[in-house]
């Protein structure tokens, strides 16, 4: 009983968990430049920017888990030699999680799972892959006695080969163009949409701040790769309509609509909010809820819609919720039947272009899905975010919640200037408040873990971090933050009630 009641002291609120940095490399073409560089080497460097953005130092990590599918050759268990690669001291664990196109986000969950366990305070999850160097092998354990034998590429036996059916995986795309009923043109029509997506978003600069740069050293030196580079920029739909089919002769799946072939890494730091305030991170999001779901593996493309679902109603939100979605575009088949199931809104849907443009490394597509997702937010200060990909047979789904707002309250304007902290409380609030009281509306209480408050008592008071207080009126309290801790911070049934005292 004792012991029950200790786990339960050290274990966190599910819903406190933040992200609070995230980093990924540029997307490597197939046999581009990325083509001689071992996934755990590109592990390393995300690893390490990631770390660096969240200002945690590589000793503090508890554990590194990272997604990847294809790991012949590479050594033995390539995470911990990310890990290492990044910094992490020998006493810091690590493992890899291979879930196929999901890895990247079930090494998140895993993640997030040691945290709420209380048995980890700072985890790094994310993914790694290096397609081009999926070797070829052969079962010679009884040696060849006469004749040719036959060489096994591991990147289309374990990565790309449903099997179940034993066919490709762009036969499940098939099967659900036929069902859905998706002509060439549409799916055409959507991988266009995605490629001059992304080749503005490129132009822009709007993937700078999440891509780390990565030096590739060469005879004729050293390569600096700071940008993904799968992206076709003036694709035309002359140019795709001009593409045979690739897995079927009568189909209607090209390489111009489906993802590519590609190597890259991404990773995040994971911690819950309370660690975070006692560092003072600002966190990119907050984890509201996740879930996965199965269906049929010849149109396993579709998994995201019952997932989707799933996760949503976890959090208590409808798709008009969402301000933002990144969902993984396997296919232009697949990616067309999510958006039309889901009734999602297409204008919030992968805004800087998928991984028809972008690329699909896969057992890195998760963490680097969520990246975009989570920089973009910052960029538009979408306040709600969702996650999605498809898996053989299952799929991901999994809603943000930006800068660790809970989703009971609104926020109408960006802060920019410094946040005040009520320690005892875990709150924040906006330390600068000027004296016409421009910025009232802004004096909102959000939860960074649970806690009891009888609102019965109103503070009179607000603590701020700044010399000269500029919240001191008692009527701007009352009508401005008690609402919202009464909103924000009901009575805990496990705490009881206690007085949310805030005073200098």
């Amino acid at each position: 009983m004792l012991r029950h009641m200790l786990k339960e002291e050290r274990m966190s609120d599910p819903k406190s968990i933040v992200i609070a940095s995230a980093a990924r490399t540029a997307v490597g073409a197939f046999n581009g430049a990325f083509a001689n560089v071992p996934a755990h080497e590109l592990g390393a460097v995300a690893i390490k920017a990631a770390l660096e953005r969240a200002g945690v130092d590589a000793a503090d990590v508890d554990e590194v888990i990272l997604g990847q599918v294809l790991t012949a050759g590479e050594g033995q268990n390539p995470a911990r030699q990310a890990a290492m690669g990044a910094g992490c001291p020998k006493e810091t664990t690590a493992f890899a999680i291979n879930q196929l196109c999901g890895s990247g986000l079930r090494a998140v969950a895993l993640g997030m799972q040691q945290i709420v366990s209380g048995d980890a305070k700072i985890i790094v999850a994310g993914g790694q892959e290096s397609m081009s160097m999926a070797p070829h092998c052969a079962y010679l354990r009884s040696g060849v006695k006469m004749g040719d034998f036959k060489m096994i590429d591991t990147m289309l036996k374990d990565g790309l080969t449903d099997a179940f059916h034993g066919y490709h995986m762009g036969i499940t795309a098939e099967n659900i163009a036929r069902q859905w009923q998706l002509s060439r043109s549409e799916q055409d029509e959507f991988a266009l949409a995605s490629q001059h997506k992304a080749e503005a978003a490129q132009k822009a600069g709007r993937f700078d701040e999440e891509i780390v740069p990565f030096t590739v050293k060469a005879r004729k030196g050293d390569v600096v790769v700071s940008a993904d580079e799968y992206i076709r920029p003036g694709t035309t739909m002359e140019v795709l309509a001009k593409l045979k089919p690739a897995f079927d002769k009568e189909g209607t799946v090209t390489a111009g609509n489906a993802s590519g072939i590609n190597d890259g890494a991404a990773a995040v730091v994971l911690m819950d909010a309370g660690e975070a305030a006692r560092r003072g991170v600002k966190p990119l999001a907050r984890i509201v809820s996740w879930a996965t779901a199965g269906v049929d593996p010849s149109i396993m493309g579709t998994g995201p819609i019952p997932a989707t679902r799933k996760a949503l109603e976890k959090a208590g939100w409808s798709v008009g919720d969402l301000d933002l979605v990144e969902a993984n575009e396997a296919f232009a088949a697949q990616s067309c039947a999510v958006v039309r199931d889901l009734g999602l809104n297409p204008e919030i849907v992968n805004v800087n272009g998928g991984a028809i443009a972008i690329g699909h490394p896969i057992g890195a597509s998760g963490a680097r899905v969520l990246t975009t997702l989570l920089y973009e937010m910052e960029r538009r200060d979408a306040k709600r975010g969702l996650a999605t990909l498809c898996i053989s047979a299952a799929a991901w789904a999994w809603p943000f919640v930006s800068s660790g707002i809970d989703p009971v309250l609104e926020r109408h304007l960006k802060p920019t200037a410094n946040f005040g902290r009520v320690p005892e409380e875990g709150c924040f609030f906006p330390a600068k408040v000027n004296a016409e009281r421009k910025h009232a509306g802004e004096s909102v209480l959000f939860r960074l873990r649970p806690m009891a408050c009888d609102c019965g008592q109103i503070p009179d008071v607000v603590r701020t971090n700044t010399e000269n207080p500029a919240i001191s009126d008692s009527s701007l309290i009352r009508s401005r933050v008690v609402p919202y801790i009464n909103r924000a911070l009901p009575p805990h049934p496990s705490l009881g009630k206690a007085s949310a005292r805030i005073e200098t």
